[in-house]
């Protein structure tokens, strides 16, 4: 009888292990595309604060020119 026991309880630990494989490899995929789209969050969110920076800095040199040619009247 404890033959038996022993074969059950391993082949019941062999049958948890293939779980646990799959559970971990479930959990690496899915940590994997959140890690993923996180990045590409950040990276678009740089993207774009370069990109209006950018466009502000040539906004700002296009306003600031102008008033500067008008003449300035001192009373």
């Amino acid at each position: 009888m404890a033959r038996r026991s022993s074969l059950f309880t391993r082949s019941k630990m062999i049958r948890y292990f293939k779980f646990m494989e799959k559970f971990a490899i479930g959990a690496l995929l899915i940590g994997s595309v959140a890690y993923y789209t996180q990045i590409k969050n950040i990276e678009d969110k740089e993207k774009e604060k370069f990109l209006s920076k950018y466009t502000k800095n040539t906004e700002t040199t296009t306003t600031t020119a102008t008033p500067a040619t008008t003449p300035v009247t001192k009373q």
